[in-house]
């Protein structure tokens, strides 16, 4: 049966700022297959703007039912602000809204109304219709609107007396007294208290829809749906971050180009700003004035809307003499209007001088384009807050709050965002932030599935409009009461029988993970394990005895003893073994046996899962993918987890594809082209790649990529804001044209802490908390990696010299000659004294502390102290230091680690390379202390620290509820519990 078609009532406040967007969202709704009517109170003496607005809402909108709310005239009556003048007609428009609502012949879905039109929720209320509101603005100040009620009833006086006094509201940055709306300075006037109630009311929607989107807001929104912004008790209405909702700039049809988008196509790239100021943004001429000669004295190229408090525009006689004919080619100047949305969009424009309507701020985000922000009105003021101090995309125009702004400060500000190396980072986070909003609206991104949860819950507790009096079920005579009770009785026996069903079918069902036994592959899994565990899915891990040792029974014990809720299986190595088996090939390369071990497990691996009652899926690590060729075998559905980064997998996917003259070895530092990720230099690639193609331990890669490709489902250990270009770039099949592409699950970061090593953990924990804040340099190369004796001298003598406090743990060396697979293995304990320089640890007590070879890695990267990370960018590792927000020093060891390391410097900004890695010799002790002082010590570490304090906020956000990483682990989770219900 088809599903009915859902209707929806949006109710604008009548405004332009208000009228664009709800539009906007409209034409969301109706591609969604909404059926929707817009209901716009038509006010007789409404201006010519407003006038405009609506006439061009009613011939633009085939799509959309639109109603105009006739209104009685407020013609002769006074009011004390244009917003009680809103209210007003506002409240006159009830009655029109009531009749349009009952005029409905079936049920409306819902009632959206405007944060203006907030009274209209009693009108819903009578007619028990579900209501919503639509918050037009950011989500900032949505969270700051929730908690005016009870600032401002506890200030000690009404804002307008507090001036500069910072006022502090969870979840944004603290906002100066005198930056709140005019609307609420006075709480005495009628304005004042008017807006409050307003405010007060917010919270009584069913839900609030939000024009923002949620990478853009996070600390807001935590705030918001945690509870911290209503009092203690209030419950919270469901928050859908549905945006950007803004015009796309596209020219309708029929209508002509604009001559100052031709003349931008005249102007160099990025070269010109651009100054407008929205509908009602008007300026004195002593304004205009000084307008005129700082975006002139700047130098720079401009194209500027120029309005005026006079009315008319009269250009020569607003701006200064001369003006026009001196900044001729490289200045122009509209009158009143431009299309501003195309304008932004054009990759001629480098800055946008913006009043900060949210209108406004949200296009320039669209179109990538920093901000210079200087507030007029209304909430304006709070979006300069949060656009300058906690989205880091512009900055402010000092003397906004005064009677004039100086040529002097916007030539400057002007300057500072076209030219300086603060401009250039501007510009950086700008385009990331035009990344982001993109992804957030296609397909599967945040706000896509936020308007997909709330149209799933439309029509939950729905009633049909109409008056109170009609009755909502006919009994037939029934007693009420009788009737619940029975009704009651039967959904508790369905209740009880529906938990039998399900814990008998969780009895016989159970999900395989099957991975092998090396550390960095095993941790993860485990993580994964555990996660799934949690969600009530009985788990076992199946792990491959390869590469086999002593030590792999003891490990899968101690497993089972950290992880009770998790099944561990150790499945017997094949014959023979690698692990000194007499009929062992000695010459044999490796790694071609180590994965011929893998595959060869497979055999052990369907015997185990045949042995078990039911198995209703295999999640497969990208290692042991072999294993994929055993669940076509047993019927059983495969995830394969890829326990690296969706950059590595797009770089796997797509390398055998690719076609050159010679060999990867042969290109040197040439740069590849992969979609989807940054350019990676061909030596960077594993050294497996960098063989002569010919050889078998190449053509076992290549093949096992090809194995890869055949995975329909990938579990990815990253998160969609960290790797959105490689997520997208999969998604869409770029990396394998002509091939499906595989669903693609982003559920990380999947980063637990260590287990065991209680007392070393203990005495570096303890020194770690004597050190200041941000101190100290952890270096930590993973379990496999293997540091020679001579690069552990040079990496001494640079942290000695760099004289910052390091916290440093040293493996034993593997000798030049050992097999490479002895990595893997474990070792003894180092010997510091002979390893290190004579006298280094005396010279260095007290400020540095070196552990013989196991550091607490989670726990030393989430401790206060740690202020940088020296690693071998292993992805677990590199993962452990986002979650913990540590900037990295990065110095690639082996495997994939080289391209991490371009991953994470080039792409992810969240670290520095030391330079020398990739040289035959040993890695200079200058180098050390230069990349360890830039971290610790320079602007650039700020920076880097900076976006690291980001990656770690959005990590979490991932992993939250309604988290990026937690819809798509309840995805995947969805279908495992789909194949069990069957």
């Amino acid at each position: 049966m088809a599903m009915a078609e859902k209707t929806v009532l949006l109710y604008p406040c009548p405004a332009v700022g208000h009228l664009n967007p709800m539009v906007q969202l409209a034409e969301a709704l109706v591609r969604r297959g909404v059926s929707v009517t817009l209901a716009v109170a038509d006010p007789p003496d409404k201006g010519a703007v407003l006038a405009g607005a609506i006439a061009r809402i009613a011939a633009a909108c085939p799509s959309i039912g639109v109603r105009f709310l006739p209104i009685p005239s407020c013609e002769g009556k006074t009011y004390s602000h244009p917003v009680m003048w809103i209210v007003d007609a506002l409240r006159l428009a009830n009655p029109a809204l009531r009749k349009l609502l009952r005029s409905f012949p079936s049920a409306v879905d819902a009632l959206v109304v405007d944060m203006f039109c907030i009274d209209a929720l009693d009108v819903a209320a009578e007619l028990a219709v579900p209501a919503y509101m639509f918050y037009p603005s950011a989500a900032s100040d949505l969270a700051i609107y929730l908690q005016v009620p009870h600032v401002a009833r506890s200030a000690p006086s009404s804002f307008k007396d507090m001036a500069d006094t910072v006022l502090s509201f969870s979840g944004v940055p603290t906002i100066r007294a005198l930056d709140m709306p005019d609307t609420m300075q006075d709480r005495e006037s009628d304005v004042g208290t008017t807006r409050i109630h307003h405010c007060s009311r917010m919270a009584e929607a069913r839900g609030i829809l939000v024009n923002s989107f949620d990478w853009l807001e996070t600390r807001a929104l935590k705030a918001i749906r945690g509870g911290l912004c209503l009092p203690t008790g209030r419950s919270v209405p469901a928050i859908y971050c549905v945006g950007p909702l803004v015009d796309g700039g596209k020219l309708k049809e029929n209508d002509a180009r604009h001559e100052c988008l031709e003349w931008l196509d005249r102007q160099p790239k990025q070269s010109v700003v651009f100054l407008c100021f929205g509908s009602r943004g008007t300026f004195s001429v002593s304004q205009l004035s000084e307008m005129a000669r700082g975006i002139e004295n700047s130098g720079h190229r401009f194209l500027w809307a120029v309005r005026s408090n006079l009315g008319e525009v009269d250009l020569e006689a607003l701006l200064p003499e001369g003006f026009l004919e001196r900044t001729q080619g490289r200045g122009f100047v509209v009158k009143n209007w431009a299309p501003q949305s195309a304008v932004l969009q054009h990759g001629a424009v480098g800055a946008f001088v913006t009043h900060c309507g949210w209108n406004s701020s949200l296009e320039a985000i669209m179109s990538g384009v920093p901000m210079i922000c200087w507030p007029l009105y209304a909430e304006q003021r709070l979006n300069k807050a949060h656009l300058v101090e906690e989205m880091k995309l512009g900055v402010v125009v000092e003397g906004y709050d005064g009677e004039l702004v100086k040529a002097d400060e916007l030539e400057t500000k002007v300057r500072l965002v076209m030219e300086s190396e603060e401009g250039k980072r501007l510009r950086e986070r700008s385009a990331m932030a035009k990344e982001m909003a993109a992804d957030a609206v296609e397909d599967g991104g945040s706000s896509d599935m936020a308007f997909a949860e709330f149209l799933n819950n439309l029509g939950t507790n729905n009633v049909k409009s109409g008056p109170r009096d009609t009755p909502l079920v006919d009994l037939g005579g029934v007693d009420i009461r009788e009737y619940l009770a029975g009704l009651v009785l039967l959904l508790i026996l369905y209740s009880i029988n529906t938990q039998k069903t399900r814990a008998n079918r969780a009895m016989r069902s159970r999900v395989v993970l099957y991975t092998w036994m090396v550390r960095g592959h095993l941790h993860p899994m485990t993580q994964l394990a555990d996660h799934i565990a949690n969600h009530g899915v009985a788990v076992t891990v199946a792990v491959a005895d390869v590469p086999s040792s002593g030590e792999s029974r003891e490990t899968v014990a101690r497993l089972s003893a950290y992880y009770p809720s998790v099944s561990f299986q150790l499945l017997p190595p094949p014959a023979p073994a690698r692990s000194g088996a007499d009929t062992a090939d000695p010459d044999a390369d490796p790694f071609i046996t180590l994965l011929a071990d893998l595959r060869a497990t497979n055999a052990a691996l369907t015997a185990f899962v045949r042995s078990l009652p039911s198995v209703e899926a295999l999640v497969i690590d990208f290692f042991c993918a072999y294993g994929l060729d055993a669940a076509a075998e047993l019927g059983v559905p495969a995830y394969l987890f890829f326990a690296s980064c969706a950059s590595a997998l797009a770089s796997y996917l797509h390398i055998p594809v690719m076609r050159s003259a010679v060999s990867f070895g042969q290109m040197g530092r040439s740069l590849l082209r992969i979609p989807g990720v940054h350019p990676i230099p061909a030596s960077d690639l594993p050294e497996v790649l960098l063989l002569d193609r010919d050889k078998d331990q190449y053509k076992a890669t290549i093949a096992f990529f090809e194995q890869l490709a055949k995975a329909k489902s990938v579990l990815v250990n990253t998160f969609e804001w960290l790797e959105p270009r490689a997520v997208k770039a999969i998604r869409d099949g770029i990396p394998r044209p002509g091939e499906p592409a595989p669903r693609l699950f982003c559920v990380g970061p999947l980063v637990g802490e260590e287990r065991g090593g209680e007392e070393e953990k203990q005495e570096c924990l303890r020194w770690l908390d004597a050190q200041p804040p941000r101190s100290v340099v952890f270096l930590c190369f993973g379990s496999a990696s293997s540091v020679p004796a001579e690069q552990l001298k040079e990496i001494a003598v640079g942290l000695e010299r760099s004289k910052h406090s390091f916290l440093w743990a040293v493996r034993a060396p593997v000798a030049a000659d050992a097999d490479s697979t002895k990595r893997l293995e474990g070792r003894g304990e180092a010997a510091l004294e002979s390893l290190l320089p004579e006298g280094f640890l005396d010279r260095t007590q007290g400020r540095g502390l070196v552990l013989p070879s196991w550091a607490p890695q989670v726990e030393v990267l989430r401790h206060p102290a740690t202020g940088a990370f020296v690693t071998h960018c292993g992805w677990n590792s590199t993962l452990e230091a986002v979650t913990a927000g540590v900037p990295m020093v990065c110095w690639p060891m082996y495997s994939e680690q080289r391209m991490n390391k371009v991953f994470v410097v080039e792409e992810m900004k969240l670290g520095v390379v030391m330079d020398g890695y990739d040289d035959d010799g040993v890695v200079k002790a200058e180098e050390v202390e230069t990349k360890v002082r830039l971290v610790m010590e320079s602007e650039q570490g700020k920076q880097i620290r900076e976006r690291m304090a980001l990656a770690k906020q959005m990590a979490t956000r991932a992993m939250e509820i309604g988290g990026s990483s937690t819809a798509s682990f309840t995805d995947f989770l969805g279908g495992l519990k789909i194949a069990m219900d069957n």
